[in-house]
């Protein structure tokens, strides 16, 4: 196994190898653009556009190549076309963007967004229910008929000092108004799965001194597919992509994040987000930028002749280790990713020009025709 030791390969993402030549840029005839909705978003690079907001684009992804490569059904029923979607998980959801904040933007940017629920076991004096609020008065004499509210207001009359439920939660609420509230426990786990990450010398340095969740929106010029990548931290020389894994099979490490990568197809990922970069140079030079960011170290960054792409995956199960894995742009693997994406846009491009996306599903009529059961298509364990 190669490590990677240089030691200014995390503060800047320095070249990890020799330079090579950017991927061979497309020379033919420009194709007709996808017309987007008056409300979309225009091509260019986004600082701080909220996920929701990106995820509403009318737009292809890595993460709708990869569906696509199932069918091109199940791409039409994930994307935005589809008027009737998949409920999504909000609880994993929530949790998810909770570690991304306080990984890519650090404790503040999660104290912003997040704060812990209230325990009622920190306050064992409290009242709350209807029964210990008329004993409570009953104890001072005072009458006990009403509802909730009633009896609370009276008690606050008789007793300011009174400590009440129902007071402890409507401050608790204006006071992290707008925050998402979690367990105490989830925030302690993301503070101990932080630790792993920023007490490495290097590695430390990963996800600071760039910018977390840059949008690169652009649009192909041979298919005239419209594009979009999101990626989780830009730095002046690199891309540094942040992935869970559990490897709940206890294989060994290094062999768990291979599978991940090859399960998941995050060589697809990594792929069109090189190819984000590339062309947000362009979108540099024609000034389509939007949102807060700093213009010098973003004429840096795009001076850049070559991003590095580099994973950083952390076991979310049991001890969160984390592992690096750097994907250099000349090894098959990312080129592999590359002609998906490219395979990719000619078939949106095919199955748009045939059925639109006004809510019409997308079906392969080919692959709907029957065909032959052959003997080596099955897996060897059916003749078992």
């Amino acid at each position: 196994m190669t490590h990677i030791t240089e030691p200014g390969l995390y503060p800047e993402m320095e070249a990890l190898h020799d330079v090579l030549p950017d991927f061979e840029p497309f020379e033919g005839p420009v194709a007709d653009p996808i017309v987007l909705p008056e409300t979309a978003l225009g091509d260019g690079i986004y600082f701080g556009l909220p996920e929701a907001e990106y995820h509403a684009q009318p737009r292809l992804s890595a993460s709708g190549i990869k569906a696509m490569q199932a069918s091109v059904e199940d791409f039409w029923h994930d994307s935005w076309m589809n008027p009737l979607p998949d409920r999504e998980e909000r609880d994993s959801l929530t949790l998810g963007n909770a570690y991304h904040a306080r990984i890519l933007e650090g404790k503040e940017a999660l104290d912003r967004q997040f704060a812990p629920m209230l325990d009622k076991a920190d306050y064992p004096d409290a009242l709350d229910t209807v029964s210990e609020l008329k004993a409570r008065l009953s104890d001072l004499g005072l009458k006990v008929s009403g509802n909730k509210p009633e009896l609370i207001e009276r008690l606050r009359e008789a007793n300011p000092d009174a400590v009440i439920w129902d007071d402890i939660v409507s401050a608790y609420g204006k006071k992290h108004a707008g925050k998402t509230f979690l367990h105490p426990d989830q925030l302690r786990r993301i503070e101990y799965a932080a630790a792993f990450i920023e007490k490495h010398p290097t590695l430390g340095k990963a996800f600071r001194g760039g910018q977390p969740e840059v949008t690169i929106l652009w649009t192909d010029r041979e298919t005239g597919v419209r594009m979009k990548s999101r990626l989780d931290y830009l730095k002046v020389r690199g891309i540094v992509d942040l992935k869970s894994f559990a490897n709940k099979s206890s294989k060994p490490t290094d062999k768990a994040i291979m599978s991940e990568i090859a399960n998941y197809r995050y060589h697809i990922q990594a792929a069109v987000y090189v190819e984000a970069i590339e062309v947000a140079k362009s979108l540099f030079t024609d000034g389509k930028v939007a949102g807060k960011h700093d213009p010098d170290w973003l004429k840096k960054c795009m001076a850049t002749p070559e991003h590095q792409f580099m994973f950083v995956f952390q076991k979310s199960t049991k001890a969160p280790l984390v592992r690096s894995k750097v994907l250099p742009r000349d090894r098959m693997t990312i080129e592999s990713g590359r002609s998906a994406m490219n395979i990719a846009m000619r078939q949106f491009r095919e199955f748009y020009d045939r059925f639109g996306d006004q809510g019409e599903p997308w079906l392969d009529f080919d692959a709907m025709n029957p065909s032959n059961i052959e003997d080596d298509e099955m897996p060897m364990y059916a003749f078992d």
